[in-house]
C-alpha cells in the first residue's frame, strides 16, 4: 500500500527538520538524551541486513562530528499496522549494527489511538521487549500536525 499524501508530508517536514525531530525525541525522553550532536539524515534502508529488506521513513543519524552517538528511526504512523510490530525491531537493530551506537524508534502517531496501540511493548522472545518512543497527539507536540497538514495542503495545489 502507498503511503497517504498526509503520511508523505509529516515525513517529508521531518525530513527537512532533523533538529525538529531531535527537540521532539528529546522532549520525550528528557534529560537522559545528551545534548550538542549534530543530526544529519541518513540511508532510511536496512537491506544491509541479512534479513527481507526493509525501510523506515526516517533515519537520522546523530554525532558530536568525529563519532556516531546516537540514531535515531523516525516512522509516522497514521493506522494500526501490525507487520510494524515486527518491523520496528528490525530497524532498530539494523540501525545499531551499522552506527555502532544506541538508537531509538520514535513513532509520530497523529491518532491517539494508533499512538496507544504504538505504545505497547512488542515480545521479542521469552526475556525480552521491544518498545518504541511514541509521539501522539496527547503530547505536547500538536504543532507537528497543524504543519504537515499546512504542507500536504501545498503539495495539492497545482
Amino acid at each position: 500500500m502507498a503511503p497517504s499524501p498526509k503520511h508523505e508530508a509529516i515525513v517529508e517536514l521531518l525530513r527537512e527538520n532533523p533538529e525538529l525531530v531531535v527537540t521532539l525525541f528529546r522532549d520525550v525522553v528528557g534529560d537522559a538524551f545528551p545534548e550538542g550532536l549534530t543530526a544529519r539524515v541518513s540511508s532510511e534502508s536496512f537491506s544491509e541486513v541479512k534479513t527481507a529488506p526493509h525501510a523506515a521513513d526516517l533515519v537520522l543519524q546523530l554525532s558530536d562530528g568525529k563519532t556516531n552517538r546516537f540514531g535515531l528511526v523516525t516512522e509516522v504512523q497514521l493506522d494500526l499496522d501490525p507487520d510494524k510490530l515486527f518491523a520496528w525491531p528490525v530497524y532498530a537493530a539494523g540501525l545499531r549494527a551499522k552506527l555502532r551506537c544506541p538508537v531509538a524508534v520514535l513513532v509520530v502517531a497523529p491518532s491517539a489511538r494508533v499512538a496507544q496501540w504504538a505504545r505497547k511493548p512488542i515480545a521479542t522472545g521469552p526475556w525480552g521487549t521491544f518498545q518504541p518512543i511514541v509521539l501522539g497527539p496527547g503530547d505536547r507536540h500538536h504543532h507537528l500536525r497543524r504543519r504537515a497538514v499546512r504542507l500536504s495542503r501545498s503539495r495539492q495545489r497545482p
